[in-house]
């Protein structure tokens, strides 16, 4: 993708994270840039030169509230993604993606799935403060990740015949799991951890809470409070840009901006 569309989808990429700021606002929910986002906001005060991404993370007690309250909420603009609202995507976190849009993953072409603009909200947990019930937590939210088909990538066969036996009846053992890894007390816990997508990232609440406010192209956006502990947790040197072969950007998908990506499926 040349820099000029690159730009343009990136700027378009703005009208959601407003929606999602919009209706935090108004319901006074917590979330914070994340990932690929913070780095961004930290080293360009926007995006990363080279990717398109927004990436979002909430407290668990505020995202389960977001579920809720985005379906009466959210923009006719736009589609909240989910395993639930748009079977078979089979991601464990919310896309909120902008109708009459294309962003269109090529392998998917014959997936009848929303595939327009996309912004992905993350969740972070608390994480028990006892050793033995930390290491639970760990293995239910694994459990319950693997119920997700496609998301665990591994050449143990224990592995790859456990998440076909789970996915037997995935919304079973989502149940099952969940309350497991996802019941501990915020104000009781000492460290935090976004457990689903990846265990790495543990973070004191000290360097977590409270949110303080960073640069991402047009406006401030909350962030984790010591942002650059966050993100060495995350990447280790993340302020060194990667060798200018490695910046790869936008590939891989069919991107229009004008039209909806049902005119593309096969």
């Amino acid at each position: 993708m040349d820099k000029e569309m690159l730009r343009k989808l990136q700027l378009a990429k703005l009208d959601s994270i407003h929606e999602v700021e919009r209706i935090c606002k108004k319901h006074s929910l917590r979330f914070f840039i994340d990932y690929g986002t913070l780095i961004g906001a930290v080293r360009h005060r926007g995006y990363i030169p080279w990717d398109d991404d927004i990436d979002l993370c909430m407290p668990v007690s505020d995202y389960n509230k977001f579920l809720e309250i985005a379906k009466e909420e959210l923009s006719s603009k736009f589609f909240m993604q989910t395993a639930e609202t748009d079977p078979p995507y089979s991601l464990p976190f919310i896309k909120i993606r902008t109708n009459g849009t294309t962003d269109l993953y090529i392998p998917w072409k014959n997936k009848k799935i929303h595939q327009g603009l996309s912004l992905d909200i993350f969740v972070i947990f608390p994480l028990a403060n006892n050793k033995i019930l930390r290491a639970i937590q760990y293995k239910a939210a694994m459990l319950y990740k693997l119920t997700y088909t496609g998301r665990i990538f591994t050449y143990n066969k224990a592995i790859y015949y456990l998440q076909k036996f789970l996915c037997l009846a995935p919304k079973f053992w989502r149940k099952v799991t969940y309350p497991l890894f996802a019941k501990y007390s915020e104000e009781k816990a000492t460290h935090f951890s976004h457990l689903i997508e990846e265990p790495r990232g543990l973070i004191e609440k000290e360097g977590l809470f409270p949110f303080v406010p960073l640069t991402f192209e047009d406006k401030e956006y909350p962030s984790p409070n010591n942002y650059d502990k966050y993100l060495r947790s995350l990447y280790g040197d993340y302020m060194t840009p990667p060798p200018e072969k490695e910046r790869t950007g936008h590939e891989g998908f069919i991107v229009d901006l004008e039209r909806s990506y049902e005119e593309y499926l096969d």
